[in-house]
């Protein structure tokens, strides 16, 4: 016999001979554990066992009576005995929930499953070993189990909603090996949630506006008209009419929706739907922003310019030539109201004056005419063009961000929303790029996840970036997978 294996018999045989002195000469309960542990690494299963009947019978209130179960559980499982090995779960279970020794061999059981692999077995250890987590700070092994149990709801489908809410507890950084690419394969496939138009109760894939209200995110589309999606209900409200919406306006007693058919508005109080009777004569206007300032409602139209309500009373908002008939976007920012327009580029509007400046005549830099997007944010003015690229406004000065320069993917801008480290825009051809407060640009394409280049409509809710795309309605994207891996 070679020495190898006479030293591992006599390793083993010194084993069993301690166990049972043990035992025999009254060892404490933590010795008792030691000794069965040392058997079981040494391949003496009698002798384990052996030890941990002892450590029961001689400290039935011992509180290492649970981690005498769960080492018998491991030892079944050495033994290839998964029948015993969950026996002995199902009584930790029942005795010592939420306990470590709990969680140790539940995990160990769907460790087991998982190598053979059976992945209806796995599953359900996994998620054994996650309900019998006690919660603390003690994660070894947890991070494992809920992106294992992730994985195979997801292959198995199961529970969509499970398999995402599994994913999210993940803290990938604890994770190592096999695991590691196993959680990068499927960040694409659950950090998105897919809400497609049959979902919505809509016929129409082509978004062109979202706006987070509350617990609700209204959706509206290019023909098919808007719904109401409940996030934690997860129900839709589908409205037929108004069968255009452009954008959504949310304020204390009503939602307003610009539509191309006229300004409609959902009354909170009653649920109805009226339209505003000064905007349908003498042919509906075309409404395609909304902007509420200081309990003024702006109305951005294409072809009859800049509207504004105040109390009570619509009347034209006109400056000279300026804001022209055609006005895209519209941006409140403090005391002034920054108006996009298909043909001057960006106007500021001062509220208290009612004067107009143009952007390009106070910086020449600013070459765009076209004005799809503009944001407010922190001090500076984020400018969406059509085919020009994005534009930053700071101070005193205005950059280009484009296709060219290699912060963009796509130099149609579309849509835009400030989330709470930075300012997403979405692009006509590129997917969705993010400028961090830091500095940094990144994207999100189809590699990502992202099920449409065409980024449409953007809105917020943490922690989800709502993306309303053309062609495969809205994806909401979980912030948590977003940037590298630790």
């Amino acid at each position: 016999m070679a020495r190898p294996a006479r030293s591992a018999l006599v390793a083993a045989a010194i084993a069993l001979a301690l166990c049972r002195a043990a035992v025999a000469e009254g060892a404490t309960a933590a010795e008792a554990l030691s000794l069965a542990r040392a058997a079981l690494a040494a391949g003496e299963y009698a002798a384990a066992r052996t030890a941990l009947r002892g450590l029961r019978s001689s400290f039935p209130a011992d509180a290492l009576v649970a981690d005498s179960f769960a080492i018998d559980a491991a030892v079944a499982l050495a033994e290839r005995d998964p029948l015993r090995a969950r026996a002995f779960v199902a009584l930790l279970a029942a005795r010592f929930p939420g306990s470590r020794p709990a969680f140790s061999a539940a995990l160990a059981v769907a460790d087991w499953y998982h190598e053979l692999p059976d992945r209806a077995g796995s599953l359900e250890y996994y998620l054994a070993a996650i309900a019998a987590h006690g919660g603390g700070a003690d994660r070894d092994g947890l991070d494992r189990a809920l992106l294992r149990a992730a994985a195979t709801e997801s292959w198995l489908g199961v529970d969509g909603r499970a398999a995402r809410e599994h994913f999210r507890a993940v803290r990938p950084a604890a994770l190592e090996g096999a695991d590691r690419e196993l959680y990068r394969s499927l960040r694409v496939r659950l950090a998105w949630e897919r809400f497609d138009a049959g979902r919505l109760g809509l016929a129409d894939a082509n978004i062109s506006a979202l706006a987070v209200d509350g617990d609700d995110l209204w959706v509206g589309t290019w023909n098919g008209g808007a719904a109401r999606w409940s996030l934690s209900g997860e129900v839709a409200t589908r409205f037929p009419n108004p069968a255009y919406p452009r954008a959504f306006e949310p304020t204390d007693r009503r939602v307003w929706v610009a539509t191309f058919e006229g300004l409609a508005s959902y009354a909170r109080a009653t649920g109805r739907w009226s339209l505003v009777p000064e905007l349908q004569e003498p042919a509906p206007a075309k409404v395609q922003a909304l902007e509420a300032v200081s309990g003024d409602l702006y109305a951005g139209t294409l072809g009859d310019g800049l509207l504004r309500l105040r109390d009570g009373v619509w009347e034209t908002v006109s400056d000279g030539g300026y804001p022209g008939r055609f006005v895209n976007c519209l941006a409140a920012d403090g005391g002034r109201l920054l108006v996009g327009t298909m043909d001057h580029g960006l106007l500021v509007l001062d509220l208290r004056t009612g004067r107009f400046e143009s952007l390009a005549a106070l910086h020449p830099a600013f070459t765009a005419r076209n004005v799809t997007t503009v944001i407010a944010d922190r001090g500076r003015v984020w400018i969406g063009t059509y085919g020009e690229g994005l534009w930053r406004w700071e101070g005193g000065a205005v950059r280009r961000f484009g296709k060219d320069t290699g912060e963009i993917g796509d130099d149609w801008v579309l849509a835009s929303c400030r989330v709470a480290d930075g300012v997403w825009f979405g692009t006509f051809g590129a997917g969705a790029s993010f400028a961090g407060d830091d500095g940094s640009w990144r994207r999100l394409g189809v590699a990502d996840g992202l099920p449409s280049l065409d980024v449409s409509a953007i809105a917020w809710r943490p922690p989800l970036l709502f993306l309303g795309t053309l062609g495969a309605g809205v994806c909401a994207y979980w912030e948590g997978a977003d940037g590298p891996l630790p």
